[in-house]
């Protein structure tokens, strides 16, 4: 995860921070009060530490719908792609040139997400999980 990313809440976020609807862990809740678009990652994890490992904790924010992120489209195809070539190797260039070619985030987001069998054969399910919980935090 990007220490300079900055997160926003969802609509689910706020619903979350207005109603207890989803009755979130203390832990979570409070990281999610916080989250407000202009602090960092890095910000977070240094106020936060006490609480334990925070990028884990901002990532299940992310994957459970709670919390987005506010980097322009350009940077996350960048990251989306060298995190899959970080992964596959030189194999990764035709998905990496797709995946730069995307032109919107839901797109990419379909892209990347009919890719994942993919990964698996090509990683086994070890490794594609890994991958694929670095994607889903990249594409928040």
């Amino acid at each position: 995860m990007d220490p300079q990313t900055a997160f926003v809440k969802t609509e689910k976020g706020v619903e979350e921070i207005e109603t207890r609807r989803h009755r979130l862990d203390h832990r979570l809740r409070a990281l999610l009060l916080v989250v407000n678009g202009t602090r960092t990652v890095e910000q977070l994890a240094r106020d936060f530490a006490r609480y334990g490992d925070v990028q884990a904790m901002l990532g299940k924010l992310v994957t459970d719908g709670f919390i987005r992120s506010e980097r322009p489209l350009r940077e996350v195809r960048i990251d989306v792609a060298s995190t899959i070539y970080e992964a596959l190797g030189p194999d990764s260039n035709a998905i990496t040139l797709e995946v730069e070619n995307c032109g919107s985030l839901g797109e990419l987001r379909r892209y990347v997400a009919a890719r994942r069998e993919l990964f698996e054969t090509a990683l086994g399910r070890q490794r594609a999980q890994k991958l694929w919980d670095r994607l889903q935090i990249l594409l928040a």
